[in-house]
């Protein structure tokens, strides 16, 4: 399947995408980058982040998040 472009068009947000995993069809990354711990928050209080909990939630196998500083982003996002 070729990529397809992802609307990151939600303040704060740096980067989203959603990655298939090549060994095993069933494992799904997401990976997304925030400004800052606020804007994370500010996503997580969205509409249509908290109406996709309860289908996302039983799906979810992981969860991690990290604290970094983004030293380059790719100009083409």
């Amino acid at each position: 399947m070729p990529p397809r472009r992802c609307a990151t068009s939600q303040a704060g947000c740096l980067c989203f995408d959603v990655l298939l995993d090549r060994s095993d069809e069933n494992l799904v990354w997401l990976y997304e980058v925030y400004v800052d711990e606020a804007a994370l928050d500010a996503h997580m209080q969205t509409a249509h982040f908290l109406a996709s909990r309860p289908q996302v939630e039983p799906l979810i196998v992981g969860q991690e998040v990290i604290e970094a500083d983004v030293a380059l982003l790719n100009p083409a996002r």
